[in-house]
Parts: C-alpha cells; sequence; structure tokens
C-alpha cells in the first residue's frame, strides 16, 4: 500500500515504484518490538491524525512490556495504523494511478 499522504506531499516515485514504507508481517520464529507512546489527542488532534492516515485502517490494540512473558496479560491497549484494502478507502478517496491494487480491493 502507497500511503496517500506520501503521494500527494511527492514523497513517493509511482513510476518507478520506488516507496518506503514499515510492514510488518507475522513470520514463524519471528518476533517484533515497538516503542508505544503515551499520547492524549484532543478532538482537533484525533480528527488529523485520523484525516492524516487515511488509507490505514485505525484499529485499538493490547501491548505487552518487553520483561512480559508470553502469557502475561496485555499491560494496555493502544492505537495503531493497519493496513486495509481499497475497498476501505473513504467516499472520494481514490488510489494513486499506476498503482497495483491493494489486497482486499
Amino acid at each position: 500500500m502507497t500511503h496517500l499522504f506520501l503521494t500527494g506531499a511527492g514523497v513517493v516515485d509511482v513510476a518507478t515504484r520506488r516507496i518506503a514504507a514499515l510492514c510488518v508481517e507475522p513470520a514463524e520464529g519471528c518476533s517484533f518490538v515497538a516503542a508505544a507512546f503515551d499520547v492524549v489527542l484532543d478532538d482537533a488532534q484525533r480528527e488529523a491524525f485520523c484525516a492524516r492516515e487515511t488509507g490505514y485502517a485505525i484499529v485499538e490494540a493490547p501491548f505487552h512490556g518487553l520483561d512480559a512473558g508470553e502469557e502475561a496479560p496485555p499491560a494496555g491497549l493502544g492505537v495503531l495504523c493497519a493496513s486495509s484494502s481499497d475497498a476501505e478507502l473513504p467516499s472520494g478517496v481514490e488510489p494513486p494511478a499506476g498503482l497495483p491494487p491493494r489486497a482486499g480491493s
């Protein structure tokens, strides 16, 4: 998926498909560590975040501390940008021309 903001800002070269993005997929025997930030957003900041991240599904997900065992309950819930499909784009938002459709489109 090409982030619509990056395409609109001219950061992505659609012609050569030179695109930089963070993508994580499950892989047996592998793990992933990420930083979590405690951020308080007012309504305007939350709306701006969702508008900026239009191409993603904004979802709530559990997180665990580094020192927690695999069976430990989550330390809390956080929000992250998850993959979505072209079909999930808001009305009136079209994927950039020249890119293949995203899964589930």
